[in-house]
Formats: C-alpha cells, structure tokens, sequence
C-alpha cells in the first residue's frame, strides 16, 4: 500500500528540516486539528461499529475496545516497513518522542480508513473530513488518500495524477521550482500543462468547446448554480488572458519576431505563478477526474488474502469469576 509517508517521501524530507508558520519540524498540522482527529479515531474505535473486528481487542473486563497491537504491528511492517507503535501510542495517539510525525500520524488514519467496514468507511471519511474543513486546514481526503490542496501546490499529488504526460510536467515544475528563480523555465513548463489541461483530447477543433465545459464544470464546484454561467466566464477569460501572455512574451511558448521581448525576470514569474494558479483550481477542485481513485475495499481483501487474516476474528478479554486465576490464553497480546 502506497500511504501517506511513501508517497510523499521527497515532499517531507524538505518538511522535517524547516520551520512553517511556527511549527517544529514534522509537524504538518496546528495541534487543534490534530487532537480533533485524535479524538474521532477513539470514537471510531471505542464505538466498535467502524473497524474490522480483527483490528480490534473488545475488553470484556473493563467494558471498552481498543487497537490490536500486535496486529497493528504485523500490518505496519509488512505494508509500510516500519512499526507504528514505535512512533505513536496507540491507546492516546500521543508520539511517543518529542519529535513529531505527523506523516506516520496519516499513515494511521489512511490503514483506519483502509481497514473500515465497507458499510461505515463513508461516513468516517466524511466525519474526518468535516474536521479538516472546520479547522481550515488544506489537507483533505480522496478515496482513502489524505493529500494537501488549498491554494499552496499539488507537490503531495503529483504521485496520483492519472494522465503521464500531466504528470510529468507537474513534477518538473514543483522540482524546479524549490529555491529556482529560473523563472524563464517555469514560465514555460506552467504554460505547457495549462494547455494540456484544457486541451480536448478528441482534436484540436474541439479544444474551445473542451475548455468552456471544463470552466463551467469547476464554477459549480464552488458558487450558487444561479451565478454558476457569470463565474465560469470569469474563469474562461482569466484562462484566455493567460493563454495569450504566454504566447506573446518570447520565450515562454514562441520565439518567433512577433512575440514580446521582455528585460524583467518578473513577467515570467508572473506567467508562471498565474498559470499554476489555474491548473490548482481546476485540479483540485475535480479531483476524480485527475487523482487516480483508489479503491480501498480492494486494498483491504487484498491484504487479507495475502497474509490469511480473518477479518471477523474477534480479540477478546474475557470476563473471568471473583477467584479464577489469570489465563494466559485470555490475554490477545
């Protein structure tokens, strides 16, 4: 399984070593958001109604269930290669060092939405989705996947995106772009994916009607239906605007005599910065038609077919009469 840490593995390395907005290396999240999500996957575990009952110890004694460690610990080295219980107590969500990780924090709520009952996982997704949104955080969900969206960049995505060719541009410009102020190549690279991404893949005779279709689909996305057609021509002229400035600065798209030659490096950052701007908007905001879609039903049976793990079976702390011993075999660790 591709978690959060694996494919965001060049991404975090970058993370871990600065500060941001007052946060300590590794935190990827405030604490607000954190301890909301902390307290949604006890819920979710404590209620016994979302998880997959071998994930799970129901401690008959004490009247509560709780996190399976050994197989939590199983499940952890054979996807991710590392053991989660190592970073992070699994009764409190609390890391186990100073340091945090909130990438392996992820990784935890991914396996938990992975390893939901197929009846109970979309509403736990979108529960875990509201604390996301009410806390104004730019991460989100899709499928089971949680990645950064916002107005920031697609650098968490670029693993997900479907089509190669946008892919690829993608991840040149997020790898140029760190501490580059090459701005006469990102400039060219951004013009490139705008005009793939609102280029018809039928013909070119097609691409104008492809573009005005994808415009009104991302104004619904985000206004009232009744000021969804104003919205939509907004954004198709912002789009023409900055199809026409990369065409007409040399060196951007053309180099021919008729394009404008400029002396300031500002006019490519600008192209660049308003032509990745639009591929973000429309990117995330139709993002099952760019992010590959996962399906973590068959993520799931797929694990549990490989190692021959029951998901029905039932962790439990018997409840024993005033006098018995302790039994060994009562204890599911």
């Amino acid at each position: 399984m591709e978690l959060f840490s694996k494919r965001n593995q060049k991404w975090i390395r970058f993370r871990v070593i600065r500060r941001d907005n007052g946060r300590k290396p590794g935190e990827l999240i405030k604490s607000p958001l954190r301890n909301r999500l902390k307290q949604e996957l006890k819920y979710a575990i404590q209620s016994n109604e979302y998880l997959e009952n071998f994930l799970i110890v129901h401690n008959q004694r004490k009247e509560n269930f709780y996190l399976h460690k050994k197989t939590l610990t199983d499940l952890t080295l054979r996807e991710l290669g590392y053991n989660i219980s190592s970073t992070i107590d699994l009764d409190g969500f609390e890391f186990k060092k100073d340091d945090a990780r909130d990438d392996r924090f992820f990784d935890l709520i991914e396996l938990l939405i992975i390893f939901c009952k197929k009846e109970k996982r979309e509403n736990f997704i979108k529960r875990l989705k509201t604390i996301f949104k009410e806390e104004g955080s730019d991460f989100s969900i899709h499928s089971f996947m949680i990645f950064k969206g916002g107005s920031t960049d697609l650098r968490s995505i670029i693993p997900l995106i479907k089509e190669k060719p946008l892919h690829k541009k993608l991840k040149s410009f997020y790898t140029q772009s760190y501490n580059n102020e090459n701005y006469e190549f990102l400039a060219r690279t951004s013009a490139d994916i705008i005009q793939l991404l609102t280029s018809s893949p039928q013909s070119k005779k097609k691409t104008k009607g492809y573009a005005t279709s994808l415009c009104k689909k991302v104004a619904k996305e985000w206004t009232d239906e009744s000021k969804a057609e104003d919205l939509a021509n907004l954004l198709s002229e912002t789009i023409k605007n900055a199809k026409k400035l990369s065409n007409q600065i040399s060196n951007v798209r053309h180099t021919d005599r008729t394009t404008i030659p400029v002396g300031s490096p500002n006019f490519y950052k600008l192209i660049a910065q308003k032509n990745i701007q639009l591929v973000e908007l429309i990117i995330l905001s139709l993002p099952e038609s760019y992010i590959i879609q996962k399906n973590p039903e068959d993520l799931k049976n797929n694990y549990l077919q490989s190692y021959r793990v029951e998901k029905d079976n039932v962790w439990l702390v018997k409840k024993r009469d005033q006098g018995d011993s302790i039994d060994v075999k009562d204890i599911p660790f």
